[in-house]
């Protein structure tokens, strides 16, 4: 698979309760997490807005009154990755569908870091 097809891999769609396991889809959706890592690892390394901040290890959050402790980059990924797995399956985040929107693009990390109202709708996914 070429760089150019696994920028077009996408999240499989959400399944009903009680679905068997498919492997196909589970394929499909192992692929989407390792294609969406490497896009969040190389958005870390441009310019972000002013929520959040890159050190070069460690992914912190600022500009909130009680802001959640820095944490190493991968273990931030992952939880953009569940982030964006959540919104697209599950909703309920005020500004849901803006947010799954900008998830699809190339820039997603600092589109969102630069609103406030969206980092704090992740934050409070961290908190749950």
């Amino acid at each position: 698979m070429s760089w150019k097809d696994i920028l077009k891999v996408e999240l499989p769609p959400k399944v009903p309760a009680g679905t068997p396991v498919d492997p196909e889809r589970n394929r499909a959706m192992d692929e989407w997490a390792k294609e969406y890592e490497q896009k969040l690892l190389n958005q870390l390394n441009g310019e972000l807005g002013s929520y959040i901040k890159f050190d070069g290890s460690n992914v912190s959050f600022e500009g909130f009154s009680n802001p959640l402790p820095a944490m190493p980059k991968s273990k931030f990924v992952n939880e953009v990755k569940g982030w964006v797995r959540d919104l697209t399956y599950n909703g309920g985040y005020n500004y849901a569908s803006e947010i799954e929107s900008l998830s699809k693009t190339d820039d997603f990390l600092r589109r969102i870091s630069g609103n406030g109202n969206y980092i704090s709708e992740f934050i409070n996914y961290l908190k749950r």
